[in-house]
């Protein structure tokens, strides 16, 4: 029977630390990361809807949506619902081009995430002078 409740002891223990680490704000150089990479695949993204260019359209969405899904989880980790839901709109844009949207499908899908990313901008982002962008302390 101790034995029993020792290791449920230690089980509980090693979850409720877990839950903590997962819990932990992530640093902002965690989204500087994935905003590095959004800039590039979304310029060429939109070049490459406005083209017609498929398989081009889709190598950018799919590096856009794995960085949306980055930029969900360091919202998460700062409890910032709103964040959340701008990274999961974007990456649901960028995921249907990448499944193969085209046309006036794909153009809309390119409008919606340029909004979104702007509107989250707005909110989270500060443009420097030579034009990059940082997460907004304190946001």
């Amino acid at each position: 029977m101790r034995r029993m409740l020792l290791v449920s002891g230690l089980a509980l223990g090693v979850a409720l630390m877990n839950v903590g680490v997962g819990a932990q704000a992530q640093d902002a150089a965690v989204i500087d990361k994935a905003m590095k990479a959004v800039g590039p695949a979304f310029g060429a993204l939109r070049k490459a809807v406005e083209g017609g260019m498929a398989a081009e359209s889709k190598t950018s969405a799919e590096t856009l949506s794995k960085a949306m899904a980055e930029t969900e989880a360091f919202f998460k980790s700062h409890g910032k619902a709103d964040g959340v839901e701008l990274a999961q709109a974007a990456k649901k844009a960028a995921d249907a081009i990448a499944a193969g949207a085209t046309g006036d499908a794909a153009k809309a899908a390119a409008g919606e995430l340029g909004k979104t990313c702007a509107g989250c901008h707005g909110k989270y982002r500060d443009k420097a002078a030579d034009g990059s962008y940082t997460f907004k302390p304190g946001a």
